[in-house]
């Protein structure tokens, strides 16, 4: 699990080798009871908290951990990300029984706001999951033919499938949408992948491109995909086999830059898979399997 103590950290450049190493310090931010889903924009964080069988759902957007005023959620952490409304006003998405809702904060600071249900239509009446908000437009995740397909649309209107998406059958989950991109985890029988959606015009493919894959059996898992700043930022957790080199790492990519920030906060015996990872206004939280939420931004 992650732990208060100091730990190193370093960038490895893309083409030029290692760079200088910055120090980090892993700071547990909560314990939340189980693996929680993380999501951030514009300073705020938001992920879920277990109480007994349902969850709450909490935002960090200053100095303390502050629950967001919805009722809980059963069955698991909520699919909730952080975006933005037609006029800029920043909202956390997400489902209740395959329908999508929105709580608009009142403030850039605090956890108080209204909660609405998504005027939005899914496809032939399917389930929706893993809601995104990027102003006037939706994504959402819905599933089709034993497969996991993404829909995209305007707000008050029916969400439509997604040209030139995932093309196997497989799951998507982690949307996150920024500045007209789309960028999510997807995982099938050849492992998962991070994988990074331009929609064109209509009638027109969106242009794909896979931004990082894991073979399954491979030992790496990839995922809580997000942007920040226009950047792509994802999660890899790496396990070292019994018998190998090496000790196993969890690692911060962020796609764009000229370095890749390489982070290992999770120093300990039991050594938990990283399973979500947020990043806003330069801070960095991670979580991990065993309900750990932690600071681990590189402080150089």
């Amino acid at each position: 699990m992650l732990r208060p103590l100091a730990i190193g950290a370093g960038l490895l450049a893309a083409a030029a080798g290692p760079l200088a190493a910055p120090s980090a310090a892993a700071v547990v931010i909560d314990q939340t009871g189980a693996p929680t889903v993380l999501s951030a924009r514009d300073g705020r964080f938001v992920w879920s908290q277990q109480r007994g069988s349902r969850w709450r759902l909490v935002t960090l957007a200053g100095g303390a951990v502050l629950p967001v005023a919805v009722a809980p959620r059963a069955g698991g952490p909520f699919d909730v990300d952080l975006g933005a409304d037609a006029r800029g006003r920043p909202v956390a998405t997400y489902t209740r029984r395959g329908r999508p809702f929105e709580f608009r904060f009142a403030a850039r600071t605090g956890a108080a706001g209204v909660e609405r249900r998504l005027d939005v239509r899914g496809l032939h009446g399917a389930g929706l999951r893993w809601p995104v908000r990027d102003g006037g437009r939706i994504a959402a995740v819905a599933r089709f033919r034993d497969s996991d397909i993404v829909v995209t649309g305007m707000a008050g209107g029916r969400l439509l499938p997604l040209a030139g998406g995932p093309r196997s059958r497989g799951r998507a989950t982690h949307l996150d949408a920024a500045g007209g991109r789309i960028v999510l985890r997807w995982r099938d029988g050849r492992g998962t992948a991070v994988v990074l959606l331009t929609p064109g015009p209509p009638g027109v493919h969106a242009a794909r491109r896979v931004l990082a894959r894991a073979a399954a059996g491979s030992g790496r898992v990839l995922s809580s995909p997000g942007f920040d700043a226009g950047q792509a930022v994802w999660a890899e957790h790496r396990e070292t086999r019994p018998g190998s080199a090496g000790r196993p790492c969890d690692c911060v990519h962020a796609f764009g830059l000229a370095a890749r920030a390489w982070l290992a906060p999770f120093e300990s015996d039991t050594y938990a898979e990283i399973t979500g990872v947020a990043r806003t206004a330069g801070r960095v939280l991670a979580a991990d399997a065993l309900g750990t939420v932690a600071d681990v931004t590189p402080r150089g």
